[in-house]
């Protein structure tokens, strides 16, 4: 009743005030325009108001299109449905009324059964019974979050353990999923003497890569070029998808990876004093003066 009470509240509205909008016609659609995956609901309405008693609603096709072509998904006479798109019949909870003033078609998805293949064009075609149609259609999109980052690899550089030597240069590899659409990965960086970690602001240290499709999002790699200083007492470098200032955000995922200083050098420097006896004459020999102190 409270349905019926709505609708015809809608053609009253319509007949006394005029349209709700430019490219007005007796087939509405109402929908959820922008979906987050995993967290919000997809919701079309297709809505036929009834203004003449000449013209008659034969049948109703739904549509989507997510590739080239518009493919069905189901059509219906308002008093009974038939599914087109068997998968989406699964995750989906779909009713049908004829009503008073208008009849009614939904379809509902619930946030745990709806998927990236589900952005698209949704196109109702109302085929009435003077052998016209009426169209609408309307853009869904899905959106997807990035949802992880990849511990940060020492790709090239120093390869043993902490502490890395000064003036030497690491170069670091994040890789993690960007969401759909790609956001970009960013790098942050936090020694010692900060507070939080703040934005790592040399971008010609920074290369980015092309995302890639794989699966509901895209994946991207970024490489940092970091030289090693006296600053690094304790430094963490972290690199994280999403909107640009976000390195004191511990709610997304991210990747991080610690420097610490050592020597000022590759090689370590060693005092004469603390030498032995055959180390000593191991570097005598190396340098040339063996046959010197072997006699």
């Amino acid at each position: 009743m409270a349905k019926n009470i709505n609708i015809c509240f809608a053609l009253m509205w319509i007949t006394l005030f005029g349209h709700f909008g430019q490219g007005y016609s007796d087939l509405q659609i109402f929908f959820t325009k922008k979906i987050t995956y995993g967290q919000d609901y997809l919701y079309v309405q297709f809505r036929s108001v009834q203004t003449s008693t000449a013209v008659t609603v034969n049948k109703l096709i739904v549509q989507r299109n997510n590739t080239a072509t518009f493919v069905d998904i189901l059509e219906t006479d308002f008093n009974s449905t038939v599914w087109k798109d068997s998968k989406m019949q699964e995750r989906s909870c779909s009713e049908t009324w004829n009503g008073v003033c208008a009849n009614v078609t939904d379809i509902h998805i619930s946030k745990d059964n709806v998927n990236c293949a589900d952005t698209g064009t949704y196109r109702g075609i109302l085929e009435l019974s003077d052998g016209s149609n009426l169209t609408e259609q309307a853009h869904l999109e899905v959106k997807v979050v990035p949802d992880r980052i990849e511990p940060i690899e020492l790709v090239s550089g120093q390869n043993d353990s902490l502490p890395f030597h000064v003036h030497s240069k690491l170069v670091l590899l994040c890789t993690g999923g960007v969401g759909d659409p790609p956001m970009n990965i960013h790098w942050c960086i936090k020694r010692s003497t900060d507070v939080f970690p703040k934005l790592y602001d040399i971008q010609e240290d920074i290369s980015n890569g092309i995302p890639y499709l794989v699966g509901c999002q895209y994946i991207q790699t970024s490489n940092i070029t970091y030289v090693v200083s006296n600053k690094d007492s304790h430094t963490l470098l972290r690199c994280y998808a999403g909107d640009f200032d976000q390195c004191n955000n511990n709610l997304i995922p991210y990747g991080e990876f610690l420097v610490r200083k050592g020597s000022t050098s590759a090689g370590n420097n060693i005092g004469m004093k603390n030498l032995s006896f055959l180390q000593f004459l191991f570097l005598v020999k190396l340098s040339g003066l063996y046959r010197l102190v072997d006699t």
